[in-house]
């Protein structure tokens, strides 16, 4: 009975508005309402012997807030590097390596959703697994190389996401093929999402290694200029 009074009662103020519900991001074949997937270890397991293709190293002196690293030629990592913005950087299919005493760099990993790119990504996790690139994974972003993904490459996908500590899956997004920058105004809610959770695990990644480094009682010196030595190691 009271709360009929209140409705009704044009003495009491006006109940607050209800916040609209959040937009869920679009089904996808892969994760399916869910923005992220972790089926895979947090870190390294210590492989000995690494099968698949790998990646050269190089030497950097400099931390932005992550290192997008395409595993092949048109993985898509210039696009998710440009629409993460200016603390993200394209590290041209190459794991960085930082001087003595920095935190490890943290690395998002970019393929495409084909055979070949799925190929790749398993190689570079497996070269992750091995504990000896020195990097911090955040996981892998897959990028759709075409308007439908077949089921039986949804299902390798799945296989690869197992290898990496996080999986996103950002779908076909036509308006990239005709621009030379990628349009944000067109981007997908799933996009949007994914790459919102991926910029929350890089600066949660970053606050746990500043937090250690306190406790270590060292502190890395730290740049948000992106200047690359031109020096590889293997």
């Amino acid at each position: 009975m009271t709360e009929e009074r209140n409705a009704v009662n044009p003495l009491l103020p006006p109940p607050p508005p209800q916040a609209p519900p959040a937009e869920a991001p679009e089904s996808s074949p892969i994760l399916g309402d869910a923005v992220s997937a972790h089926y895979g270890p947090p870190t390294p397991l210590y492989v000995s012997n690494p099968q698949g293709p790998q990646l050269p190293t190089w030497r950097v002196d400099t931390e932005p807030l992550v290192w997008v690293v395409g595993v092949h030629g048109g993985s898509g990592a210039s696009t998710v590097a440009a629409l993460l913005g200016e603390d993200a950087v394209e590290l041209y299919r190459h794991l960085p390596i930082v001087p003595h005493g920095w935190a490890p760099p943290r690395v998002l990993l970019t393929a495409r959703t084909h055979a070949a790119g799925l190929h790749y990504a398993a190689g570079v996790a497996a070269q992750w697994a091995t504990g000896r690139t020195g990097i911090e994974l955040l996981g892998l972003a897959v990028l759709d190389d075409g308007p439908r993904l077949p089921k039986e490459l949804a299902t390798e996908v799945t296989r690869v996401a197992g290898m990496v500590p996080a999986l996103w899956h950002l779908p076909w997004c036509e308006e990239w093929r005709s621009s030379v920058e990628a349009p944000t105004d067109k981007l997908s809610r799933r996009t949007r999402k994914s790459l919102a959770a991926i910029w929350h695990t890089a600066e949660d990644a970053r606050t746990t290694a500043a937090s250690n480094h306190t406790n270590q009682g060292t502190t890395p010196e730290r740049s948000s200029g992106a200047r690359i030595t031109p020096q590889t190691v293997s």
